[in-house]
């Protein structure tokens, strides 16, 4: 078992390591000697105790159909508006500006575009597999503010005297918005930011809250779903922004201390050494405390080291994964060497190892000229390191004999190295 003395010490170290560090004026997270340790805090800039979870994010795991049904227009096969197109939830006057303006078409359609990209970022974001990412945590109840919108603007109505056209350009300011409410050095004095790489930042920091904004505030589901009127949409679009905006870290939090806090907090909890990992037996990896402790420490010698790398699409078949594995796994002559014999031969070219006779023949049968002339200038010593070789260690990583002899000679290119070239067999070095 773990002891409690280890948790708390590891607490403590946690603290002190990360007591200067905080939140900067210009949005990053720096430490006292002003190095920077991260671009945005938590990666968005936000306040964890501001954060509501329990938000329904449901695009991710939409099908096209159910994409079209909630956020496409209805539109003729050949092109345009089909005359059905918004009657049941929208402003007649709206509804025949928006069939007399062939630019509205190709507006809404852009919209529309724009959302299935953001399905096809929020998957790269989040796991596919875990179900309870139906549900997020975000920085403003954007639901509930509509809620709060309908109710408090007065009566509702069957139709929506919204334009769908308002709502997309009012939803993109609002983005806009909240990026310049992003506390950043590296803007001029009317709030623009003064490089391509400074935007970049924020927006990134934006991309989750940005992709639900725009899924939670499409136009068709404003007008069709909501039934929101003008009023009731510019007084939601105000409390989004003002929520963002007290959402946003305060500049000064001493952010290190709370990182170490949260840490430490679990890590008391885990009383027992997890070196087991429940459901899958064949990962022998450490867990809990004893890890966490190897972390803080460096340790350099791991019980279980271990590292998990995600492959692209083009390597996640077994041949290509293990032959990733053969590029990224450090490999060393000892890791697939079984047995190592130091032997005293008088007499190396005709060995006294019965079982390498033939490989000595070869060798010397196949050995160049300038070889012959090293091996007459500095004859071998009597004394012969023999190595027998693990071959299915060898077969997995996908090695040769002759990168063994090159990997050898280039440590002391005086050596005399013989391998058996064959691929069957024992291989003997």
């Amino acid at each position: 078992a773990v002891k409690t003395s280890d948790t708390g010490y590891l607490q403590r170290k946690l603290v002190k390591a990360l007591e200067d560090v905080h939140a900067s004026y210009d949005g990053t997270v720096r430490n006292a000697n002003q190095e920077l340790i991260q671009l945005a805090y938590g990666e968005d800039g936000l306040d964890g105790a501001r954060i509501e979870g329990n938000q329904a994010f449901p695009i991710p795991h939409m099908t096209n159909t159910e994409m079209v049904d909630r956020y496409r227009y209805e539109y003729r096969d050949e092109g345009g508006f089909s005359d059905s197109m918004g009657g049941q939830y929208m402003d007649p006057f709206v509804r025949d500006s928006l069939l007399r303006d062939p630019q509205s078409v190709l507006r809404l359609q852009e919209e529309f575009d724009q959302l299935m990209k953001d399905r096809a970022m929020s998957r790269l974001i989040i796991d596919m597999e875990d179900k309870n990412k139906l549900k997020m945590n975000l920085p403003v109840n954007v639901a509930r503010l509509i809620q709060n919108a309908r109710t408090t603007m007065g009566k509702r109505s069957q139709v929506s005297n919204l334009n769908p056209i308002t709502v997309i350009n009012r939803v993109r300011e609002l983005q806009e918005d909240l990026v310049q409410l992003f506390p950043s050095h590296h803007k001029d004095y009317h709030g623009r930011f003064v490089n391509a790489l400074s935007r970049e930042r924020v927006e990134r920091a934006l991309t989750l809250f940005g992709i639900h904004l725009r899924q939670i505030l499409g136009s068709k589901r404003v007008l069709k779903e909501y039934k929101l009127n003008d009023k009731a949409f510019e007084y939601l679009l105000k409390e989004i922004r003002t929520k963002y905006q007290q959402s946003l870290i305060t500049p000064g939090e001493i952010i290190g201390a709370i990182a170490a806090q949260s840490c430490g907090e679990p890590a008391t909890q885990m009383t027992l050494n997890t070196f087991h990992n429940a459901g899958i037996s064949s990962k022998n990896v450490t867990l809990g405390v004893p890890r966490l402790l190897e972390l803080l420490n460096v340790s350099k010698n791991q019980r279980n080291a271990s590292v998990a790398v995600c492959l692209i699409h083009d390597y996640q078949k077994r041949n290509k994964a293990q032959e990733a594995q053969q590029f990224i796994e450090y490999c060393t002559l000892a890791n697939i060497t079984t047995t190592v014999q130091i032997i005293y031969d008088p007499n190396p070219r005709n060995t006294v190892v019965a079982e390498d006779e033939e490989m000595i023949r070869w060798e010397q049968a196949v050995m160049n000229e300038e070889e012959e002339e090293q091996d007459a200038d500095q004859p071998p010593s009597p004394f012969i390191a023999r190595l027998i070789l693990d071959n299915d260690l060898f077969n997995d990583k996908r090695l040769n004999m002759k990168d063994v002899k090159s990997a050898i000679r280039q440590v002391d290119d005086t050596y005399t190295v013989q391998a058996n070239m064959e691929s069957d067999g024992q291989r003997i070095v």
